[in-house]
């Protein structure tokens, strides 16, 4: 594992754990639909058991728990709401998109 960006420098190591190892993250689809509060985030990059391949997830943490995803949708989104405001940010809009094939993926906007 890599940690590529996190929400603030000073994030320790039990809140790096809960962000991004912990059995009791919950998938990020649980919140489409929604405009989130974010208290943390952390941007990384994990690796396929299988295959080595390196992959990026994204997760959040929320008054009501911690979400992660590996969309490359959501994430994309999720670097360009960074590379705009920095940490300056506090809430997303999460949301649902459908491919031209029907398959649903999600995306992030910027929530003021």
């Amino acid at each position: 594992m890599e940690i590529l960006r996190k929400s603030r420098e000073d994030m320790n190591k039990k809140d790096l754990y809960f962000l991004v190892t912990s059995p009791e993250i919950r998938k990020m689809r649980e919140l489409s639909g929604s405009t989130v509060n974010l208290i943390d985030w952390v941007l990384f990059n994990s690796v396929d058991r299988e295959t080595g391949e390196l992959y990026k997830v994204i997760s959040i943490k929320t008054d009501s728990g911690v979400y992660a995803t590996n969309s490359p949708t959501m994430i994309e989104g999720f670097e360009q709401i960074v590379e705009c405001f920095g940490n300056e940010f506090s809430a997303i809009n999460i949301f649902e998109g459908k491919s031209n094939k029907g398959r649903s993926f999600l995306m992030c906007s910027y929530a003021e």
